[in-house]
């Protein structure tokens, strides 16, 4: 490869690896060890906005070669690359794109760096050995290990065949929140940033349809196993559901528009079938036959915790006593002499017939 292609590549690396740290610079801020809801909200709020550049990065085709390198790719390489924007390769857009994200990864790097007060983000400087036990922002996992793949492969291809130096990564001081009213609008002015850049090249609007596509995609999960419980995937992306809906309100309409309407659905869909496994577990349950004697008996009835035994007495005396039955001898009425010899005696506990209430 000649010169010119070494420096193109080069560009192509630079501008890469400059949206790779801004994506990871998100990583810096981290919850407190207390228990704060608000604090969640505002991770969650950061968490979108680095979702937002994921999937702008992505829509750009910002790991993948201009077609003037493409034969540096393998024939499987550029069948999965997605396609590269050529206005990445202007280089007044360049220029103007790296300083928007040199601009969010020294916000999120550095927060306090211009700023004489501490408490003036919400943020402080973060103990060592801390960081890994803190929440950290709710990005797109899955999103962000295919981008952290393409990056890696991206720098393969750098290092096997243009001689420039492989980019190393640096550590950056971790932030922790303090103050969650300060760095609510701390969260706010990153936002800001995220806009500029993604309004750059006008693609905002196709971002945000995307990310609310993976809005709806929460709501597929209903379905789980076939018992009484819903699905364990409907119940985490609930939760997901109803964090964003906090998250999303007074700064994301459109988003909350699409949470709140997915999670409506997914709620219908758990009881719904939630309903339908009851109904199929009653249906498939055995049914006693003093259960039917004592639901006809007590219908509409709340019946107290003894009456199922109360009931099968009553019943069983009815029975014994149908028309045609000779009436067992131990049930007969006494005759008056024998009543008079019964008289004074004490029957033993252990035959003394049973209180139907007390069984």
């Amino acid at each position: 490869m000649g010169l010119d292609g070494e420096a193109e590549f080069l560009n192509v690396l630079v501008l890469a690896s400059l949206f790779y740290n801004t994506l990871k610079s998100f990583d810096n801020i981290h919850s407190s060890l207390n228990d704060f809801k608000d604090e969640k909200v505002y991770l969650a709020q950061l968490g979108i906005e680095q979702a937002r550049l994921l999937i702008w990065g992505e829509q750009m085709g910002i790991f993948s070669l201009p077609p003037s390198l493409l034969s540096m790719e393998t024939e499987e390489g550029r069948q999965n690359m997605t396609p590269r924007d050529s206005r990445l390769d202007d280089d007044e857009v360049r220029v103007n794109l790296e300083g928007l994200m040199n601009s969010i990864i020294h916000t999120l790097s550095n927060p306090n760096d211009n700023d004489s007060d501490l408490d003036t983000t919400g943020l402080r400087p973060l103990p060592r050995g801390g960081a890994q036990a803190l929440e950290q922002p709710a990005a797109d996992l899955t999103r962000m290990k295919n981008f952290e793949d393409s990056y890696k492969h991206l720098l393969e291809l750098g290092s096997n065949k243009v001689s420039v130096k492989r980019p190393s990564s640096v550590a950056s001081q971790q932030w922790v929140i303090h103050d969650t009213l300060r760095f609510s609008n701390f969260v706010k002015s990153t936002k800001r940033q995220v806009d500029t850049l993604l309004m750059a090249l006008n693609i905002n609007d196709k971002v945000e349809d995307i990310l609310l596509g993976d809005i709806r995609d929460l709501g597929k999960h209903v379905n789980g196993s076939p018992n009484s419980k819903p699905s364990p995937l409907a119940v985490k992306d609930m939760a997901k559901l109803k964090l964003l809906i906090r998250a999303c309100k007074g700064r994301y309409p459109a988003l909350l528009n699409e949470a709140q309407q997915t999670f409506n659905n997914l709620q219908k869909g758990v009881s719904a079938e939630h309903d339908m496994a009851a109904k199929v577990h009653k249906i498939l349950e055995p049914v006693h036959p003093d259960s039917a004697v004592g639901s006809a008996t007590n219908s509409g009835a709340a019946t107290p915790e003894k009456r199922p035994g109360f009931i099968r007495r009553l019943s069983t005396q009815t029975w014994n006593k149908l028309p045609g039955r000779k009436t067992p001898s131990s049930s007969r009425p006494a005759s008056p002499e024998r009543r008079r010899s019964l008289v004074g005696r004490k029957t033993p506990a252990a035959s003394r017939p049973a209180s139907p209430i007390g069984e």
